[in-house]
Order: structure tokens, then sequence, then C-alpha cells
């Protein structure tokens, strides 16, 4: 049995941010409708967007 590794990485605001954008950046060129939210380990919301696509 092999064992799990997980890796904590600590984001600032400003990269949840970042990482929205690019979510929102990346629906919208495919025409569909999202919501992102980025979360810390601790499960605290960091970011969050929504982008509307075709009705």
């Amino acid at each position: 049995m092999s064992a799990i590794t997980t890796a904590v990485v600590t984001l600032a605001i400003q990269d949840a941010e970042v990482l929205v954008a690019a979510a929102r950046h990346a629906a919208e060129a495919a025409g569909v409708t999202v919501s992102v939210t980025v979360l810390d380990a601790g499960g605290h919301l960091l970011a969050s967007g929504v982008t509307t696509g075709p009705c």
C-alpha cells in the first residue's frame, strides 16, 4: 500500500483573484457559464466569480 502525500500551498487573496480571472476567461472562451470559488486550506472563501453564458 502506498502513502498519499498532500501539498498545501498558501494563497494570497490576489493569487486567488488571478485564478478566478483565468477560469472566467477560459469559460468565456468556451462559451459556457461557470461559478468559480477559491478556498483556503481551512475552507474559508478567498475569491469567487460567475460568468454569464448563452441563455
